[in-house]
């Protein structure tokens, strides 16, 4: 069972390259335009990292479709696209740049597209735009809560990690 899963999880899957063609890229060039040197100072996980993260998740974590995967500062939303489609969950995507934002949710209708008539595609992922330092408490329904950046403010870290100690 396990070599199955592993192997359920390739990177290199349609579903995750599409995520990545579509929303990394195309979102990417959309909501950075206008940067200095039309380049990200954002640092975002690879295919790669989220295979062995999924790995991990489904190892050491009892999961199942109830469940919610939120990223907190989930950017264009490839990486809570990806995790949803790898571990069957439901995503929340929640990014202060409303740019960002824009970006996910306009790579969102352009997969929707591209997978219409597919059930085994996982839709059930929502990009938002919200200030994570004024969230009063982490939704009950999150039950995996992922951040991924290097250059978080420590504020906003020690936020996080407060809300996670009261839920």
């Amino acid at each position: 069972c396990r070599n199955n899963f592993v192997s359920a999880l390739d990177p290199n899957t349609s579903y995750t390259q599409a995520i990545y063609r579509i929303l990394r890229q195309d979102g990417a060039k959309h909501a950075f335009s206008g940067a200095i040197g039309e380049s990200s100072s954002y640092a975002e996980v690879r295919p790669e990292g989220i295979n062995r993260i999924s790995v991990a998740i489904r190892e050491t974590c009892e999961i199942n479709t109830n469940d919610v995967f939120m990223d907190a500062g989930g950017g264009v939303g490839s990486t809570c696209w990806a995790f949803c489609q790898l571990l069957g969950l439901r995503g929340l995507s929640v990014e202060f740049d409303s740019n960002r934002v824009r970006a996910s949710l306009e790579g969102a209708i352009k997969l929707l597209r591209a997978y219409p008539n597919d059930i085994k595609f996982n839709s059930d992922v929502l990009s938002t735009c919200f200030d994570l330092m004024n969230l009063e408490r982490l939704p009950p329904e999150v039950t995996i809560l992922y951040m991924y950046d290097a250059v978080f403010d420590p504020r906003l870290m020690n936020r996080m990690f407060d809300l996670i100690s009261e839920s």
